[in-house]
């Protein structure tokens, strides 16, 4: 029997998020996938479309709040059958990608894959040096990039996105919602492996940004990652935490394909947010964008 997976997209740009709701239908066959459009705010006219696309619309904002209520309709509708993906909007997989994907959750039922994923303005595809298919440590937690992370449904029994980190967060954290949530089902006792043929593709962080808008949008994901380095360096080590810090510049100064494409002056933001993001900003206080707890699976 086919794996059942779900593909929740967030979105609050309607048109391009049923587009990708569409092409994702177009490219498997599977009759049990479904891919659930988490709308957010006014829905658009979706015309004839396939009966395993799913809407939902929310008033809330945030791309993080925006997966949790996609797995929320799942679980409340379908329980635990499925494994999920977390596309954006934009995001392209090849048929060969959802077919790796399939293949993982067919022989990892109960493992967090971790794929690669490529950014097609800048043509960078972004990979780890692990070999394919071997068990994680902790420290690889934070190569996870959420459009191209495959998570069985069982993590979801007990666990969830962390509400006050990522895109959309009332907090100064805009990022590493995806890497939070590996080392949640890490710590629950789910294995997590390395799937590179699984590739996500997707315009790079700063596409179609002003400069202006560039450095803001850079500069959130870095604080997130310095929030996210801080929350677990008892998990990956505080010497690996802090060394992330400064990463950016070390990837610009040897040359690293997506630091050298950002340049100089965005390695340096990068920098200086992921160690605001470590030493001085608090996650966003808020008990009920914080319900979801790191808990142990019976």
């Amino acid at each position: 029997m086919e794996p059942h997976i779900a593909f929740v997209i967030p979105t609050n740009r309607p048109s391009l998020g049923l587009a990708c709701a569409k092409r994702l239908i177009s490219q498997t066959d599977e009759e049990s996938d479904l891919v659930v459009l988490v709308i957010q705010g006014d829905p658009v006219a979706s015309g004839d479309v396939d009966s395993r696309i799913k809407i939902v619309t929310t008033a809330t904002r945030g791309a993080t709040v925006a997966r949790n209520v996609g797995i929320d309709y799942v679980v409340a509708n379908y329980g635990h059958a499925y494994s999920y993906i977390f596309p954006n909007d934009q995001t392209v997989y090849s048929s060969e990608s959802i077919r790796a994907a399939r293949n993982f959750v067919v022989a990892n039922s109960m493992s967090v894959g971790i794929g690669s994923w490529c950014m097609s303005d800048l043509d960078i595809h972004v990979k780890s040096k692990t070999p394919v298919g071997q068990t994680l440590s902790k420290e690889h937690a934070f190569l996870a990039y959420e459009p191209a992370v495959i998570f069985p449904g069982e993590v979801f029994a007990r666990h969830r996105f962390d509400q006050s980190i990522g895109t959309g967060s009332a907090s100064k954290a805009q990022s590493c919602e995806a890497p939070d949530l590996v080392l949640q089902s890490m710590n629950a006792g789910f294995l997590s492996r390395y799937v590179p043929e699984f590739i996500a593709t997707n315009p790079s962080t700063t596409y179609q940004l002003t400069k202006a808008e560039a450095r803001k949008k850079i500069y959130g994901y870095a604080v997130g990652s310095g929030v996210a380095y801080r929350k677990w360096q008892g998990d990956v080590g505080k010497t690996r935490s802090l060394l992330q810090i400064l990463s950016p510049l070390a990837g610009f100064m040897i040359g690293r394909p997506y630091w050298r494409a950002m340049g100089l002056k965005m390695a340096f933001i990068a920098s200086f947010g992921r160690m605001r993001g470590r030493f001085f900003t608090e996650q966003a206080d808020n008990t009920e964008m914080n319900t979801w707890v790191i808990s142990k699976m019976p």
